[in-house]
């Protein structure tokens, strides 16, 4: 297939927002590889964030032809957006990749098929339960397990509840409360592991804030838009503003930082409008709740006395897109938990449909982690796709969020 691509067939004259010419200003110093999941992994500058950039420099000026090549350069980006936030130039590659994949996504029957099957999963919250719930079933089928995507939900050793987390709009009262907080459940609390969503709200009751679960909330539209279906994560977008817009609440929290870096910042770059209270729980029990240093104590003294050495692992969207860093890690030493660094930092390898798409490279980046967490007793991190992704390969010690730490229900069994 030798078809040529224009930007101006992706790109209208008005999105200047949106249109990656800065990339043009890419000098290629490769500062941005040092960070770069998938370069680090395959050593392959076409797979790595410098060559990407060149790749969509070439784009800009419209003669580039469909490949092979050139869709696995452009469809192996994880999207981390280590190589935006490390570019001396702030060029947002990251950005002009998703924008890229609106003309990527008919090129891949594998592609077609999971932009099909989110198609329609995500436009209803209780449809995509039942889907997971579904594919669990198919995938303890014998021999049908080891074809695909069988074989890759079984990986993942996905373990369904009975029920979802939320279904209808839920207000859960504190006692004498002084505060409305809203939740943004996300698709994988809701379908995989309500027990974090349970877990937070007993937390905020604790510190006395009413709790609304308001109904009309779909996915945040990261699945979506990861595979060039703009157009349909948008209209998730609106939906989901509507849902939150008139809840007379003072913060919006959610327990994955995908979601927030979602409904608070890309919500505002393609629309212009976002959920701008949205916030993480450990920045909330820093910055806005006067109730924490009470809470780390009682925590502090409950705390299971085994666990001596524990790693936090820092999700993508959390550390390069939210810039939260030094907040868990200070809320956990605070309520007693001895934190070592691990030999390297970076990705799980789990990216959403990446570690579907590119299983190999999925492997190898976790693989990478697993090396540097072996010396840890527990790992602890933010993020719900991370702990799914730690989980499929860590089975002899404990990976949990941090919301089931700071709940004080570490050393109970998570669903």
């Amino acid at each position: 297939m030798n078809k040529v691509i224009h930007l101006s067939s992706v790109y209208s004259k008005d999105d200047v927002s949106h249109n990656p010419k800065d990339v043009s200003l890419c000098v290629q110093c490769g500062k941005c590889k040092a960070l770069c999941p998938t370069y680090i992994e395959s050593s392959s500058e076409v797979l790595g964030s410098r060559g990407r950039a060149a790749i969509l420099k070439k784009f800009n000026q419209g003669d580039v032809a469909f490949s092979k090549r050139l869709y696995e350069s452009l469809s192996s980006c994880i999207l981390c957006e280590a190589c935006s936030k490390s570019c001396p130039l702030q060029i947002n590659i990251a950005d002009a990749v998703y924008r890229s994949r609106k003309m990527l996504r008919g090129f891949d029957k594998k592609t077609i098929l999971l932009n099909y099957i989110l198609k329609f999963a995500l436009k209803n919250p209780s449809r995509t339960f039942k889907i997971f719930k579904l594919l669990k079933i198919i995938s303890d089928i014998p021999k049908v397990e080891m074809l695909y995507p069988f074989r890759y939900f079984n990986k993942l050793g996905v373990t369904m509840p009975d029920l979802p987390f939320k279904d209808k709009t839920t207000v859960f009262r504190a006692s004498s409360p002084k505060g409305r907080i809203a939740v943004f459940t996300g698709c994988v609390i809701n379908c995989l592991y309500p027990s974090y969503g349970k877990s937070l709200i007993n937390l905020l009751n604790s510190l006395r804030y009413d709790v609304i679960l308001p109904h009309g909330e779909f996915c945040c539209g990261a699945p979506l838009l990861e595979l060039g279906l703009e157009e349909d994560a948008m209209k998730l977008a609106e939906m989901n503003l509507y849902a939150f817009k008139n809840l007379n609440v003072e913060y919006t929290i959610s327990l994955c930082p995908t979601c927030i870096h979602f409904i608070k910042n890309i919500y505002k770059r393609y629309l212009g409008n976002s959920i701008d209270n949205a916030i993480d729980i450990s920045q909330f029990l820093i910055e806005k709740s006067s109730g924490f240093p009470e809470l780390a104590k009682k925590i502090k003294a409950t705390l299971n006395p085994y666990i001596a050495n524990t790693i936090y692992h820092d999700p993508c969207h959390s550390k390069y897109s939210l810039g939260i860093f030094s907040e868990p890690r200070y809320i956990l030493g605070k309520i007693g938990f001895n934190l070592t660094n691990p030999s390297e930092v970076g990705c799980c390898g789990l990216g959403g449909a990446f570690g579907f798409l590119f299983e190999g490279l999925s492997d190898g980046i976790l693989q990478n982690r697993l090396e540097s967490f072996k010396e840890a007793d527990m790992i602890i991190t933010s993020c719900p796709n991370c702990v799914l992704q730690l989980k499929s390969k860590i089975k002899d010690r404990q990976v949990t969020h941090i919301i089931d730490v700071i709940a004080g229900f570490v050393g109970k069994n998570n669903t």
